[in-house]
């Protein structure tokens, strides 16, 4: 009997555990038809389904689900859906500068680039004295009273920055976003 009732268990773990995984397939095959609606709807379905045991299935498939969203958003230069999308996105799922990128994108339409550059330098002194920065890769950045951004950096990088060149870690925050994707943006 307990056989059997491992096996019953065995079996429908592994039925339910491919299923959010078709959801996110399903969903990529909609944006390729332009079907960005329907691939939402599943996208939504995805993000509550069970991934199994593995707390890094569930981890990858939430990113995958925030990278297939994004990817819906700026096909469809839904900005007002974007901006919400990129202040909603969760700390964790952010590992690369693309969303980070899309929000300098967003604040560009209704901000000077010299009026960015200063604000995040402002945001990034803030940070670095405070030393807020070693707990997360994402730094707050405030334009004015309604307005703020999210900025990825890595914080190893910066570390590691700080330690090769001998310098306060505010000097090497500052360096590694003079050197960063952001700062090309904003200078072009």
């Amino acid at each position: 009997m307990k056989k059997l009732l491992f096996l019953f268990v065995f079996i429908c773990s592994f039925a339910c555990y491919p299923q959010s995984y078709r959801l996110i397939e399903k969903a990529e095959k909609k944006i390729g038809l332009k079907e960005y609606d329907k691939a939402l709807k599943l996208l939504k379905r995805a993000e509550t389904d069970d991934y199994g045991f593995c707390g890094t299935a569930k981890i990858e498939a939430l990113i995958a689900i925030t990278h297939l969203k994004f990817q819906i958003f700026s096909e469809t230069n839904d900005a007002v859906a974007m901006q919400k999308f990129l202040d909603e996105i969760d700390f964790f799922y952010e590992y690369s500068n693309v969303y980070s990128i899309e929000r300098i994108r967003l604040a560009q339409m209704q901000f000077q680039n010299a009026e960015l550059d200063q604000s995040i330098l402002n945001g990034l002194k803030i940070v670095a004295e405070g030393n807020l920065f070693e707990f997360g890769n994402l730094v707050p950045v405030k334009i004015d009273d309604s307005h703020a951004l999210k900025l990825y950096f890595n914080s190893t990088d910066v570390w590691n920055l700080k330690e090769t060149e001998k310098i306060s870690y505010n000097d090497a925050l500052l360096k590694a976003y003079r050197t960063s994707d952001y700062y090309k943006l904003l200078h072009e």
